[in-house]
Formats: structure tokens, sequence, C-alpha cells
């Protein structure tokens, strides 16, 4: 846990990676567990990941000596997603020994129901497997409503379809619609093909109907 927190201050854009694998109750530490809740408000808030936020932040419920603790040595920082995966293990596991222990005090019960029993931890392992599984689900519903807003946008003349930049040639414009904003187009061909005329030519198009290129 040292290890992942100490690699997050001094690799920052790292953190992202690490948000998809660890939740702050994988960690068992309270210390750790708090600076790894601040590092998610801080980079909630757009701010820099670093000790002197984080200190600022734990202020009146931890010590700077307590911060300055974790980031005396450095891990080996190539390793950080090594790190996330260790620490989510290691919280996997002790959530399954707790689980394990009160499904061995529930069958002690001399009333108890096996079926229940049974019917709770599958429960409770299906809660630990949707943990380790970083997948976003949506429904069919929400797909299509924001599908169809983009049509109506289009059909209102508005929205990024309606935004496209035609290259002045037909063919082209059929498959591709076009150029929109934000937009990363590659024109490759083989050597002497005529990629720069190409280019030159869409600019040309482009240009002669108002549009900067």
């Amino acid at each position: 846990e040292r290890a992942l927190l100490t690699s997050l201050i001094y690799l920052p854009d790292a953190f992202a990676s690490v948000a998809e694998l660890v939740q702050p109750d994988d960690f068992q530490g309270a210390l750790h567990r708090a600076v790894y809740e601040v590092m998610l408000e801080l980079d909630t808030d757009g701010r820099v990941i670093d000790e002197q936020s984080i200190t600022s932040r734990l202020e009146g419920r931890y010590t700077v000596s307590s911060v300055s603790a974790l980031v005396e040595s450095i891990p080996d920082l190539a390793n950080v997603e090594g790190y996330a995966r260790r620490v989510r293990e290691a919280a996997t596991l002790r959530r399954l020994q707790r689980h394990a222990a009160g499904l061995i005090e529930s069958c002690k019960d001399p009333g108890a129901d096996a079926t229940g029993i049974l019917a709770a931890a599958e429960t409770a392992l299906y809660g630990l497997t949707e943990r380790q599984v970083a997948t976003q689900w949506e429904t069919a519903g929400k797909f299509a409503e924001a599908n169809v807003k983009g049509l109506e946008a289009a059909l209102n003349g508005t929205g990024a379809f309606m935004q496209a930049v035609p290259t002045g040639f037909k063919n082209i414009d059929r498959f591709i619609h076009g150029f929109r904003p934000g937009e990363l187009c590659y024109l490759a061909a083989r050597p002497s093909q005529g990629k720069t005329a190409l280019a030159l030519n869409m600019a040309w198009n482009m240009s002669r109907v108002g549009h900067s290129v």
C-alpha cells in the first residue's frame, strides 16, 4: 500500500489507470485509505496530486510527518500497476476471509437454513467477483436515448455531424462524411501515390467555401 501511494505521488499521471483497479476501501491502513481518498478528490478537482496538497487536505486528521513517512523510500516506480493489483488482491482475500468466517458461524446455528446460507454465500461471492471486473455497463435505453438525441440534432442542423467540413471530393465525403472537430485523420499510401496532391486539393476545396485550413 505504501509503495502504491508513494508511486502515485511521484507519478501522478498513473492515477487514472490505478483508479480503475483500486477503491479506497481496498486499503487496510486508515492513513493509507485517507491519503488515497484525498488523491481521488484532487483528481476530481483537476488539481495536482503531490505531497503538499495531500498534507493540506489531511490537516487536523493526520500530522505532516505521518504523510511524509510514506515517501521516505522510493519504490520501483515502473511497477505502479503491479502494486495496485497486489493491493486489490489482498483486499479481496480479506473480504473472502470475513465472508468465510461469517458463513461458518451461520452453519453452527442449530436452526440454520442451508438454502438461505447458500444464497447468502452466492451473493457475497458474486459481489467479490463483480469488484474484480472493471466493466462499465450501460442500459440499452440509455444508449438508444443518446443516439436519438444525436439524430435529432442532425435533423435540426446542429450537432457534431452537421459541423463536418466536406473535403470537396464527393466519393470521399460519402464514406467519411467530411472532417469534424476533434478528429485525427490519416492520409496514407505508398510513396509517390499523390498524398500531398490530394491533401492540397482538399485544403483548396475547403478554403474556397470559407473554412480555415
